[in-house]
């Protein structure tokens, strides 16, 4: 995995992906179709990983007060630390989806066993992909766009380092090591890197 080139969704893509959530066979009641729109929302401006993004409970976001939300987790893989800000609104969008009470934004409970939480892990992880199939997506030259739900994760840093932020601060969003997410996202940093210079050749001249 560490070694394929990361994908991120366009804004127009990741639209059509919102919109196909209606059309999932596997998600078998609305209520599903919407907890699975609501997964996508969160781990979309979060970089979560989808086993983060499922299990998450509803006392790990606290408003601030200033229109935005703070998220703090550890993740299950790593247990490195997830301190993310999200925009209310989005948050409202995510919770509208999500249990209306209880512990968990979008399960029951969490199974303790490590067979079963895979299990659960696997059911979302394939809905995920038949959500790609609806959708369809298509990259820029008309040909298929094969997402999994790890491309929202890309998308999330790819959004990230285009807005300028320095990678460290990246590694510390998404739970991950800075050699990790230099590596990973190698690409995406040059190519931010060049932007920033052509920019202050314009400044410059």
């Amino acid at each position: 995995f560490r070694s394929q080139q990361p994908k991120a969704l366009t804004y127009a893509q990741f639209a059509i992906l919102l919109a196909a959530g209606a059309s999932v066979n596997g998600a078998t009641t609305d209520d599903q179709r919407r907890k699975l729109r609501s997964v996508v929302l969160l781990m979309r401006w979060t970089g979560l990983a989808i086993r983060d993004a499922v299990t998450i409970e509803r006392a790990r976001f606290q408003k601030n007060g200033n229109g935005f939300t703070n998220l703090f987790l550890h993740r299950a893989k790593t247990g490195h630390p997830v301190y993310c800000t999200l925009r209310d609104e989005i948050v409202t969008e995510i919770f509208a989806g999500a249990n209306s009470e209880g512990r968990w934004l979008f399960v029951d409970s969490v199974p303790s066993g490590e067979r079963e939480l895979d299990n659960l892990i696997r059911v979302w992880g394939n809905l995920m992909t038949k959500l790609g199939r609806v959708a369809d997506l298509r990259d820029e030259n008309g040909q298929p766009f094969h997402f999994g739900s790890h491309c929202l994760r890309h998308t999330f840093v790819f959004w990230c380092l285009n807005k300028g932020m320095p990678t460290e601060d990246v590694a510390m969003l998404i739970g991950d090591s800075l050699p990790i997410t230099a590596q990973h996202y190698s690409a995406w940093i040059v190519g931010r890197q060049e932007r920033l210079s052509e920019r202050m050749i314009q400044a410059l001249r």
